[in-house]
């Protein structure tokens, strides 16, 4: 019973978070010059590695289904503050797999994963392909997004 409520307070400490991480996300404007656009993103609320008071990993699948090259930026904000970006092109009709190290995600950290690509991709039915997977002791679960914005 403790691990999970370990788990369910964790996830709300990062959903609190998740306000002050989307701040960075706006698209430039006189306000934030400096800013990509980041076009749309989905949200991953609970990432992270742990080795106590259980084992925490993850592995984050990015698809481009589309006729073209398409490029993702992978955000991660670790505790609201800290940023990393990694951002990854992929060839039509491919696929990676992202593990922390990849990111990167240290041990003992949690974070927010926003995966951004740009708007208007033509011939795609559907936005690109995000799909995250939890190791969580000696299970594997699916975390879906927990939304997905425009700009």
């Amino acid at each position: 019973m403790g691990k999970k409520r370990l788990l369910c307070g964790l996830m709300v400490l990062t959903l609190l978070c998740w306000g002050t991480a989307a701040h960075a996300l706006v698209p430039r404007d006189a306000e934030h010059p400096n800013n990509p656009d980041p076009g749309s993103c989905s949200v991953f609320p609970f990432v992270g590695v742990l080795t106590t008071p259980f084992p925490l990993t993850f592995v984050l699948i990015l698809q481009n289904y589309t006729g073209s090259n398409q490029t993702f930026s992978v955000n991660a904000f670790i505790g609201g503050s800290v940023l990393r970006v990694r951002t990854i092109t992929l060839q039509p009709d491919h696929f990676v797999g992202l593990g922390p190290s990849d990111i990167p995600i240290l041990t003992g950290e949690l974070a927010d994963v926003y995966v951004c690509w740009p708007l208007g991709i033509p011939g795609a039915p559907l936005p690109p392909g995000a799909l995250l997977f939890l190791s969580i002791g000696t299970t594997f679960t699916i975390e879906p997004a927990v939304t997905t914005f425009g700009f």
